[in-house]
């Protein structure tokens, strides 16, 4: 494989790391802030020569002081958006969620479990200031794409913005 960075344009540093040459899409979606911005990334992998199917990293930048480091509350409802429009979007059955453990900053993860079991998405999503990032890895069972899909998550290093706080 011929893993390749994303390094935002914004940032110095790479964001997360791909299995392959990865695109990108924007669109917007609808929130209680009026339309918000969303970028998506993916690396399509249909043959599963990584592994798995499709990488993909979305991330919504919400307006200034939108999700201040105390408002657990709007951040864990934005986070069971996440989960039901995840579960919605390919008719599946989630497996399990819980909050990310030892991460620096406060995330997610969470299994969804889909075509009558025989596909899954692994998910791991996370807050940083007012940004709000969503990975996630589509495999098909019996795919061997452990390491690759770990590679995938372990290697997300958002950049914390001086003064901000990450939770």
């Amino acid at each position: 494989m011929d893993w390749r960075a994303l390094t935002l344009p914004e940032d110095r540093k790479p964001l997360v790391y791909f299995p392959g040459a990865y695109g990108e899409k924007t669109d917007s979606l609808t929130t209680i802030w009026g339309p918000t911005p969303i970028r998506r990334y993916y690396y399509n992998d249909p043959e599963g020569t990584s592994g798995n199917r499709l990488y993909t990293l979305a991330i919504v930048d919400y307006p200034k002081g939108s999700l201040p480091a105390d408002s657990t509350a709007r951040r864990q409802a934005l986070f069971e958006e996440t989960l039901a429009a995840a579960r919605e979007s390919v008719n599946g059955e989630l497996m399990f969620s819980n909050a990310l453990e030892g991460s620096s900053i406060p995330g997610y993860v969470f299994r969804i479990d889909y075509n009558e079991g025989s596909k899954s998405v692994y998910n791991r999503a996370f807050f940083v200031a007012d940004r709000y990032y969503h990975l996630q890895v589509f495999s098909i069972k019996g795919d061997e794409g452990i390491k690759s899909r770990e590679r995938f998550f372990e290697n997300f290093r958002p950049v914390v913005a001086r003064g901000a706080a990450a939770k």
